[in-house]
């Protein structure tokens, strides 16, 4: 190690390298305004650092901290409201200002998130709903520079620190719940649109059904506009005039939809043609959203740990600047919250 009679100041430490004594600093703090270097900048200046005697040694032992997060979120998802209102409560604990930026598609946020951080507004960023494509996920320069956590699933091999719900083993208790009550025909209805969530819903589903010599045929799924009521009575009223023909042996029993949101419209269709639930069709959703409970029969569904998932992400967000500040280039961490089944009485027990 090279020896130096005194402390190196930033000015010396950023004339060795070539570059900016802000981004020196930068690099040694993690502080803003300027925002955060790469991992293999910051990695340069500490061993730069190292080697010329820099007291580090005290920057190891101060605690980073984010000074503002931008959470981007769709106007419409109140899906997440619980994870919202966790992530700030956690987040302004920790001394953190949040900025919650409303978008109306996954792809605005984006666009939102790269302003506000090349203004140098933000340090650190939230997207909390599901992303489908790649231009839903920051660019990798920016995923680089920006901390970053995404809520939801997010399609594969974006490369991104996430916390999601176990949609699978969601999928998973409901086919166990049913089995345990004798349904052996099982239909599922999913919107086309939400097949990154949907998607390991059915998995878990079928998962179970053929683990005890089982199937879910494709014309038991159906594929609804979740935005249009005419369209769920129309789908529902075509699938129950079909069920109805069947022997009793291969008659559909059950309804696994896709949120709480659809099981309420499919109970409103099936209500309008006569078929009572649960005794000619048992029926479950997936969120444990509150009006679920106010309707008659209460359904049965699947709780999504929402304040839970909030909290992780906070602390999912400071992990990743922690390892940044420090040079840790390892690879992002994906949580993955439980989901618990809810009994109520949209199901019940086959003849």
């Amino acid at each position: 190690m090279a020896k130096f009679k005194d402390t190196p100041t930033i000015r010396a430490l950023a004339g060795r390298l070539n570059i900016s004594p802000s981004t020196v600093s930068l690099a040694l703090n993690g502080r803003r305004p300027t925002g955060f270097v790469s991992a293999s900048t910051r990695q340069q200046v500490w061993r730069a650092a190292e080697e010329m005697g820099y007291p580090i040694a005290k920057l190891r032992s101060r605690r980073p901290l984010l000074e503002r997060v931008g959470i981007f979120a769709r106007t419409h998802n109140t899906v997440y409201a619980a994870s919202l209102l966790e992530l700030c409560r956690v987040l302004n604990e920790r001394g953190v200002e949040v900025v919650i930026h409303s978008v109306a598609t996954e792809r605005e946020s984006v666009g939102a998130a790269r302003d506000l951080a090349g203004r140098h507004e933000v340090d650190g960023a939230v997207f909390v709903g599901s992303r489908h494509s790649a231009d839903e996920v920051l660019s990798a320069d920016l995923l680089e520079s920006l901390p970053s956590v995404y809520v939801g699933e997010v399609h594969e091999g974006a490369g991104v620190w996430q916390v999601r719900p176990d949609n699978e083993g969601g999928g998973r208790a409901v086919g166990q719940h049913l089995l345990s009550l004798g349904h052996k025909n099982i239909a599922a209805l999913f919107p086309p649109s939400a097949q990154y969530v949907a998607r390991p819903r059915l998995h878990g589903l079928r998962a179970v059904l053929e683990e005890n010599g089982l199937s879910l045929p494709n014309e038991n799924i159906l594929v609804i506009d979740p935005f249009s009521q005419q369209n769920f009575d129309a789908i529902i009223t075509r699938f129950m005039t079909r069920n109805r023909a069947l022997p009793d042996t291969e008659r559909v029993s059950a309804l696994f939809c896709y949120n709480d949101w659809n099981a309420a419209k499919a109970l409103r269709a099936l209500r309008r043609i006569g078929v009572q639930v649960p005794d000619e069709l048992s029926l479950v959703g997936f969120d444990n959203a509150e009006f679920t409970l106010l309707l008659d029969p209460e359904i049965t569904t699947v709780e999504q740990p929402f304040a839970l998932m909030g909290a992780m992400t906070a602390d999912l967000l400071l992990e990743q600047t922690e390892k940044r500040l420090s040079g840790d280039t390892a690879a992002p961490r994906v949580i993955t919250a439980p989901c618990t089944l809810v009994v109520r009485n949209s199901v019940t027990r086959t003849a």
